[in-house]
């Protein structure tokens, strides 16, 4: 089960860390988007976190909460 989950996690971090390309996050915005990223599709994990790329974190607060 540990395995499972270890996966999972790890595929999260790499679709954040492949879709936030154009602005650094802090931890907690990078944990913030993993966890969205784990407990949703990556379709919407790259709408969602496509407006850090231009530094806009209240946009992806935004998509985040309609993307839930």
């Amino acid at each position: 089960m540990n395995a499972v989950l270890t996966a999972r996690v790890h595929d999260a971090e790499r679709l954040v860390r492949a879709t936030v390309i154009g602005h650094a996050l802090t931890q907690a915005q990078f944990d913030a988007a993993v966890s969205f990223a784990y407990n949703s599709t990556d379709r919407n994990t790259r709408e969602a976190l496509d407006p850090a790329n231009r530094g806009d974190m209240e946009g992806v607060a935004q998509h985040m909460s309609l993307n839930r």
